[in-house]
């Protein structure tokens, strides 16, 4: 016959392995949340990044349609610039009194800027 204490040494190793056993659950439940919120987060997270990248394209899309359009208009204020140019000659005119010539001017270098960075967009 077992006395008292054979019988509660006889169930210590078992309480300590259900401790164990129990801890280890533990861990590995929280290892699966832990999975669950990173999957989560890295869907959301390529949702997001699909969402900026459509929108970058179809930014992209319009700043060479614009492009496109406004390099005739430039080039077309281009063949201006040079016919106001002869004529100012021809007359003896100063370009600089002429009206609204420097602000011409100073808008193209502006759309030109703006075309030469769209150019490297494409």
């Amino acid at each position: 016959m077992k006395s008292n204490i054979e019988k509660v040494y006889s169930k210590l190793p078992k309480t300590e392995l259900a401790k164990v056993e129990l801890a280890t659950q533990k861990i590995e439940l929280s290892l699966i949340d832990d999975i669950k919120a990173s999957s989560n987060d890295i869907k959301k997270f390529a949702s997001n990044l699909f969402s900026e990248r459509e929108e970058y394209e179809l930014t992209v899309k319009n700043i060479n349609s614009l492009s496109k359009k406004y390099r005739k208009s430039f080039n077309d204020a281009l063949k201006l610039e040079d016919r106001v140019v002869k004529a100012a000659k021809e007359l003896g005119v100063r370009i600089a009194d002429i009206p609204n010539y420097k602000n011409l001017n100073s808008n193209m270098n502006a759309l030109l800027t703006e075309l030469e960075f769209a150019d490297k967009i494409k």
